[in-house]
């Protein structure tokens, strides 16, 4: 099919397309819009507003939506939209079109007509990429459900894999999670603060991804997810794409619709009503360590939104350095040091980790499991409720061996005596460590712990202790964990 574009009586060079303007062209949407660029709504009393600008009539192509407050006034849209689409040689279909009706509804539903045919109603309705319901409270439910569902395929077609080149190491399934499964997880958080429980399934996705990366069970702690891969919690990300969207709004010119909807949006904000900018400072005081909206006025001032992203980041890290320091099952990520590719060692809150760059499949996921707090230990699983056991105290999680001791990570891999075979594989591990390190056997329990992140962290023992934490760990679950009488 052969197409021409016409401005003002000029007339383009002719060409060519094999789709058609109308289903998919590139051009399509820009030519689509520039033809009904003259199409206007008859006003109508029930009209809305926005910053002053009449709003009843969207259009994004040939996806074309009509609002306003009224059955008598969508019905007079409907007709206008009618007699200019005859005017224009256009045919709408009826069949086509749906009435999507939002706040208290009439019972019955007053009838809607498009020439002959009546219209139906609908209670969801996908516009422009959003998965709309007017039954919901928050009408963007389906929206998170259907990313979420999106999200969780994709990332399990990423795990599926496995089965053809073998487990997806954690630095290229990282890239892949990032590019993959990321944009459903954000998709529309720019316009969509999460405000209620529905965002909950992104973040749910969000971390069974990570933990399947990592090889984490479905119950572990959810602050190694993000210090370990250097990766931000989807929650996080949300809100701070959002606040970036936020300032763009605030730096567009009082003609555009986006700045009308802002200003109307911050007068609902002041005079107490639901709005775009009450949700994001509900978001904001409802993460893990609470941000403050400032007040309407000084979100003008330059470089306000800035300070707040820099505020939520730092609410971020806030949350992850306690969880850390304040968790019983992460005591090896306390103040550990991270070799960096150039300069010395140091400590960094969140790090792509060198030890999850250890090729041996098998000996990756036994290290990371200690460091991550998911072993199973005494330490660690005496410490979950079952249906026939209620936590065991902190001082009775003994060694399964020596029976003496608190079963940690650290004494089973270098103080417990009580099994020959243990014996023999430590001293074979030091023999393997000595060539290469200076790092020595720890000579009491106190300093057992700094032995084992300096063995992390040595760039010529990290593999050499995945290894032998294997080795351990399998030893280990040999024997059954050593319960007190009472339990």
């Amino acid at each position: 099919m052969s197409y021409q574009v016409r401005v003002d009586g000029d007339l383009s060079e002719p060409f060519q397309s094999t789709i058609g303007v109308l289903i998919g062209d590139t051009a399509s949407p820009t030519l689509w819009n520039l033809f009904l660029a003259d199409f206007v709504l008859t006003p109508h009393p029930d009209d809305f507003f926005l910053g002053g600008v009449r709003v009843n009539f969207m259009l994004q192509a040939d996806d074309s939506a009509m609002s306003t407050g009224s059955t008598a006034g969508i019905q007079q849209h409907v007709s206008t939209f009618m007699v200019n689409c005859a005017r224009d040689g256009l045919r709408p279909c009826g069949v086509k079109t749906l009435a999507f009706a939002l706040g208290k509804l009439l019972s019955p539903l007053p009838p809607l007509y498009m020439g002959d045919t009546r219209l139906k109603y609908t209670e969801t309705y996908d516009y422009i990429g959003f998965k709309l319901r007017s039954t919901h409270k928050n009408m963007f439910a389906d929206h998170f459900k259907a990313k979420a569902s999106k999200a969780r395929r994709v990332a399990n077609t990423m795990f599926a894999l496995k089965v053809f080149v073998g487990c997806v190491p954690p630095w290229e399934g990282r890239i892949i999670l990032g590019a993959r499964v990321e944009p459903h997880l954000i998709h529309g958080c720019d316009v969509v603060p999460d405000v209620d429980s529905c965002s909950d399934a992104l973040y749910a996705v969000h971390h069974y991804a990570l933990r399947r990366l990592l090889g984490l069970n479905p119950r572990s702690m959810l602050a190694p997810l993000f210090t370990e891969l250097n990766v931000i919690p989807i929650r996080y990300r949300r809100i701070t794409l959002c606040l970036r969207y936020l300032d763009y709004a605030l730096h567009l010119p009082p003609t555009h619709l986006v700045y009308a909807a802002l200003c109307d949006s911050l007068a609902l904000y002041s005079a107490g009503h639901s709005c775009w900018i009450g949700d994001i400072a509900y978001a904001l005081a409802h993460l893990d360590v609470p941000v403050m909206l400032p007040a309407p006025r000084d979100l003008f001032r330059e470089g306000s939104i800035k300070r707040l992203i820099a505020s939520v980041d730092s609410a971020m890290k806030t949350w992850l350095k306690n969880t850390v320091q304040e968790s019983p099952r992460l005591t090896i990520m306390k103040d550990r040091f991270e070799p960096m590719r150039q300069g010395p060692a140091r400590r960094v809150l969140m790090h792509f980790r060198d030890y999850l760059r250890v090729t041996n499949v098998k000996h990756r996921l036994a290290l990371t499991r200690i460091i991550c707090g998911d072993s199973r230990f005494a330490i660690e699983i005496m410490g979950w409720r079952t249906r026939y056991r209620e936590p065991v105290d902190m001082h009775l999680r003994l060694c399964r061996f020596c029976k003496s001791c608190l079963e940690t990570p650290q004494h089973a891999l270098f103080q417990c005596r009580g099994n020959r075979d243990l014996i023999g594989r430590r001293a074979g591990f030091w023999a393997l460590v000595q060539p290469v390190s200076d790092i020595r056997p720890p000579q009491a329990p106190t300093t057992a712990l700094e032995v084992f992140q300096a063995l992390l962290t040595n760039s010529a023992t990290v593999s050499l202790l995945a290894e032998y934490t294997y080795v351990v760990v399998t030893l280990y679950d040999e024997y059954q964990p050593f319960w007190p009488p009472t339990i």
